[in-house]
């Protein structure tokens, strides 16, 4: 009965020992990857522009239209495109959608969810790769000037060169 109780204490905390194993990423990996932010280091590399209008050229008329008038835009807001390019490895799309945003000196926008039925528009899923490109949409007040669009809570680590 003994010999039992020790082979059974041995066998879960070897199989504890396994599993805890198993994950492949140390706490420390997890910690390195989060963050965004670029440097040298940096497993994505992206170029981009960001424009800013009721109407830009790069959003459809149905999109950018006022909610009022069947569009997305909520009335007092206007549009900020951000149009990027990935120079250097492969970006996460869904890394765009939940964690991007773009920064005015007031507060953040998130992801605007027209993003998604734009032709170059970024999905919820999938990669974008090396040499490809895509568009996201945020919406702030009509009155901000002064804005970044801010990838430092993403679980990649990004190097994003405005042109």
């Amino acid at each position: 009965m003994a010999q039992r109780r020790q082979f059974l204490r041995a066998t879960v905390a070897g199989s504890a020992a396994i599993l805890a194993g198993c994950s492949g990423a140390s706490e420390s990996d997890n910690q390195d990857d989060a963050g965004g932010g670029g440097g040298s280091n940096a497993n994505v590399v992206l170029e981009y522009s960001l424009t800013s209008g009721k109407s830009p050229d790069a959003v459809p008329s149905d999109i950018s239209k006022s909610r009022e008038n069947g569009g997305r835009r909520e009335e007092g807001y206007k549009w900020i495109v951000v149009s990027f390019d990935v120079t250097q490895g492969t970006l996460d799309m869904e890394d765009v959608w939940f964690r991007s945003r773009v920064e005015t000196s007031e507060r953040f926008f998130d992801l605007d969810h027209g993003t998604a039925d734009l032709t170059d528009g970024v999905q919820s899923r999938g990669e974008i790769k090396q040499g490809a490109s895509g568009i996201a949409l945020y919406q702030v007040p009509q009155d901000v000037n002064r804005l970044s669009w801010n990838l430092d809570e993403m679980r990649q680590n990004v190097d994003a060169q405005r042109r």
